[in-house]
């Protein structure tokens, strides 16, 4: 998948700093190869060969914040052409509900706060802000973002009438808070310190509150998005 290997990307641009390691150039021209498409300006979800014409909107993010730890012209290409993407072809813009998913697939996919929280970060460190959108689309009372978006044609709750809410998301939500300088954002954090302390294990983030399970995925990705910061982004000593 496009977004695991971007996340390589990402962190293996963050070892090649404190490590006598020049590897890095090698991985992302082959990141690129493999995902990029050069044509449409869009990554996607496979490498080539392996998921045909299919395009998710968290690629496009995730691949954008690889590129921009990455140097050359090619990357900074391929991260605009991905923005570019977002905008147009998802419409991650202000108006339209925006997508997370293009080209043929089987069954429904409905749009989810951890897609769209991937998307708006990437787009924030453009200066793009889609934040109001996103709260009118997702925050449930409280200050969490739920998972489904009101609009998704079937109800984004239990059965009990309460949302279902990823830790994932709220910690990519609060990266987003500091993308935008935090202004605004208090009500989330507040909120996801207490879903934490209600739900948490053994100190670890379960998958979310309608699946109280621990897994390492979903401890690892809150981890990632709990320490960056968005100068991990826009300055590194690769560019």
């Amino acid at each position: 998948r496009c977004v695991s290997n971007a996340a390589a990307v990402i962190f293996y641009s963050l070892l090649s700093e404190d490590a006598d390691d020049d590897r890095i150039g090698e991985i992302g021209e082959t990141f690129l190869d493999l995902f990029f498409d050069e044509k449409i300006g869009r990554f996607r979800r496979g490498a080539v060969g392996d998921s045909g014409e299919y395009w998710r909107s968290v690629d496009q993010a995730m691949a954008i914040l690889a590129c921009k730890r990455l140097k050359g012209d090619r990357a900074a290409s391929a991260a605009a052409a991905a923005a570019t993407a977002l905008r147009d072809d998802f419409r991650y813009r202000d108006g339209e509900p925006p997508l997370n998913h293009l080209g043929p697939f089987p069954g429904t996919r409905r749009r989810n706060s951890w897609h769209d929280s991937f998307a708006i970060y990437a787009l924030a460190l453009d200066g793009d802000n889609l934040v109001d959108m996103m709260r009118a689309d997702y925050e449930s009372e409280g200050g969490l973002l739920a998972h489904q978006a009101r609009d998704a044609g079937t109800s984004p709750y239990l059965g009990d009438g309460s949302a279902v809410h990823f830790s994932c998301t709220q910690a990519v939500w609060g990266a987003v808070g500091r993308a935008m300088g935090g202004t605004g954002f208090e009500t989330h954090d507040a909120a996801w310190r207490r879903f934490d302390a209600a739900t948490s294990r053994d100190g670890l983030f379960v998958v979310a509150d309608a699946y109280p399970n621990v897994r390492l995925w979903c401890n690892t990705e809150p981890a990632f998005w709990l320490l960056v910061e968005p100068d991990t982004f826009t300055s590194n000593s690769l560019s």
